[in-house]
């Protein structure tokens, strides 16, 4: 395979924000339907988030994030080897590496 090839096959950090959003989703049985009213967007643009055609913005992940329960950092990471979707949200794991360094949050 080329190199061209092999840099369109690899997943972007969107793709992989995106499939973590998915995963979490699924993790508590939500529909995209669910997210309209949080987020304050069109059924279609979820759906375009968590398909991957459009990027989170952070002040997004930051409303989802509270929504599911946990923090934006758990929704931006990537893994050390393969491309299993993350689950920080539910339990910690050793072998995940934060895009972003954890931040404190403010209050409330």
């Amino acid at each position: 395979m080329s190199t061209q090839q092999e840099a369109a096959n690899r997943l972007t950090t969107a793709d992989l924000v995106a499939g973590e959003v998915r995963a979490q989703m699924a993790r508590r049985n939500l529909k995209s339907r669910a997210l309209v009213p949080v987020l304050g967007l069109s059924q279609g643009q979820v759906s375009q988030r968590i398909n991957g055609h459009i990027e989170w913005r952070l002040s997004e992940i930051d409303v989802l994030a509270d929504f599911l329960g946990c923090d934006p950092s758990d929704l931006l990471v990537v893994r050390r080897e393969g491309l299993e979707p993350p689950t920080r949200c539910l339990g910690a794991s050793d072998d995940v590496i934060p895009l972003f360094p954890a931040t404190p949050r403010r209050a409330a």
